[in-house]
């Protein structure tokens, strides 16, 4: 989705009250070594959760990576 050389994958998570939907995308050579770009949105961080959703979503499908991997 956000690229051929990026592994990354997206999240929904509802936790008692809080619903937080998020894209991690590794950067670097692995997950655990980083670095890795998480954008994130939750029902917490107030505003109208299912526009921010959509904000996002559209923000990381326009998203475009240059240059190589760490």
């Amino acid at each position: 989705v956000i690229g051929a050389t990026q592994d990354a994958y997206r999240v929904e998570v509802t936790d008692g009250d809080e619903t937080a939907y998020e894209y991690v995308v590794q950067l670097g050579r692995t997950p655990e070594e980083g670095p890795n770009l998480v954008a994130r949105t939750s029902t917490e961080m107030g505003g109208d959760f299912e526009l921010n959703r959509a904000i996002l979503d559209r923000m990381m499908a326009t998203m475009e990576f240059i240059g190589t991997i760490q």
